[in-house]
């Protein structure tokens, strides 16, 4: 922090400059906080946002890509504001669309972060900086600034918006994931026979409900939703379905129902989704169900175990509602889920590998029934081992295993399934 008496005279723009830029450069250092701090601004003042899981991966990552492009700019020294806003920003107004959005909400996902940007700037610059002309003469440069890349940002994005909507009213696969949201929200009341004859997809069949999506970077949305339309081909030819129906639900993100000749176990389903996905394709699975309530009932828990998959789970590829739906419950409420998980497991919480090891064998040892030697075998330890761990778990809980067993076992499920998203930092 500077010192000395407060100054009378103005500070020169070089001096200014030089200030933002420090700032900048600082918090780019803390950007993917910042990013998240932004998307809970954003998700708070859009429902749409909170309750669509493709919207709000992708405004996630339209707000960390304009906060790096900005602050970036600013980093380097340069005057103004950026003349573009990033790739990301276009995909989320892509996807806003898709999902049958308006601009409307791409204005109010960006003039919601003023507030809560330049609070945290007019911290940053007072720790910095003691001399009130000088405080004041950088937080109107950033501010300005600031509102200039929102106002050029938001009118971008809209343009391309407006653009893609001209395209979008004309493609197939607009008309097609119109059809889907029409019979997923019973919008014309339609019985089974009269939804089949609208989607031209027999629903009376056993369906496998799926949101397919890809982490891949750098490709242009075409081709990366033209990858998850072969995939789900190729899931649908190994489950020995003719066909899949598909949906777009955003610029990486594939809805898509299966209809199978028959039932198939979930396990096996797993299996050979699994041997399909490639290096960052990913599959979320509802329950396999018939008729118009598999249709949409079965979408709705893929859609949850999309979200929970989102939320944490590090190195699967497959996610299946029937194993994270006592998760999905909890995970909407992050903070809460992650304070149940804190004061239900006390020390055996925290994200180190002594506390997981702990953690795997009690799952194991309760989804054994409580037999010891069943979970040892399972594990491939003595059975004295398992007692000492389970002893050693008592110490930290602060408790008997039995006591409150139900809130234990859910704790852990959410530990197992979210790790470090739903765990305490190492004391």
């Amino acid at each position: 922090m500077e010192t000395g008496q407060a100054r009378e005279s103005l500070p020169s723009p070089e001096e200014v400059s030089a200030h933002v830029a420090a700032i900048a450069e600082r918090k780019l250092s803390d950007l993917d906080r910042l990013a998240e701090e932004g998307l809970r601004v954003c998700i708070d003042a859009l429902p749409d946002v909170r309750a669509d899981e493709a919207i709000r991966e992708d405004c996630r990552r339209s707000m960390r890509a304009n906060l790096r492009c900005y602050l970036e700019h600013l980093a380097d020294g340069r005057p103004g504001a950026p003349a573009e806003p990033p790739p990301e920003a276009f995909e989320m107004a892509t996807t806003i669309l898709r999902r049958g959005g308006d601009p409307e909400m791409i204005s109010r996902a960006y003039m919601r972060g003023p507030r809560w940007s330049l609070t945290g700037w007019l911290s940053e610059i007072r720790a910095r900086v003691e001399d009130p002309a000088t405080v004041l003469a950088v937080y109107e440069d950033f501010s300005r600034r600031y509102f200039d890349y929102m106002e050029l940002a938001v009118d971008k994005v809209i343009e391309h918006y407006q653009r893609e909507r001209r395209h979008w009213i004309d493609s197939a696969s607009a008309h097609r994931a119109e059809i889907v949201r029409s019979v997923l929200d019973d919008r014309d009341g339609a019985d089974v026979d009269a939804a089949s004859r609208t989607l031209g997809f027999e629903l009376r069949r056993p369906l496998v409900p799926a949101v397919l999506w890809s982490t891949e970077q750098g490709g242009s949305v075409a081709d990366v939703l033209a990858g998850l339309e072969a995939l789900a081909t190729a899931i649908a030819r190994d489950l020995g379905a003719h066909r899949a129906l598909t949906a777009p639900a955003g610029s990486s993100t594939l809805w898509t129902w299966i209809g199978l000749e028959r039932p198939l176990p979930m396990e096996e389903v797993a299996e050979i989704v699994g041997r399909r996905c490639r290096e960052r394709q990913y599959v979320a699975l509802g329950t396999v169900d018939g008729g118009l309530p598999g249709f949409r009932n079965g979408h709705q828990e893929a859609v949850h175990a999309h979200h929970v998959a989102n939320t944490g789970i590090p190195g699967a590829k497959v996610f299946r509602y029937d194993e994270l739906e006592l998760v999905s419950l909890v995970a909407e409420e992050h903070g809460r889920m992650r304070r149940f998980v804190a004061r239900t497991l006390g020390g055996l919480a925290e994200d180190d590998p002594a506390a997981a090891r702990l953690r795997e064998t009690l799952t194991v040892y309760f989804a054994h029934g409580a037999n010891a030697r069943s979970a040892a075998e399972r594990l491939n330890v003595h059975k004295n081992t398992v007692l000492y761990r389970i002893r050693s778990a008592e110490d930290l809980l602060g408790r008997s295993i039995d006591e409150r067993r139900l809130e234990l076992e859910l704790a852990l499920k959410i530990a197992q399934a979210l790790g470090d998203r739903a765990l305490s930092p190492p004391s």
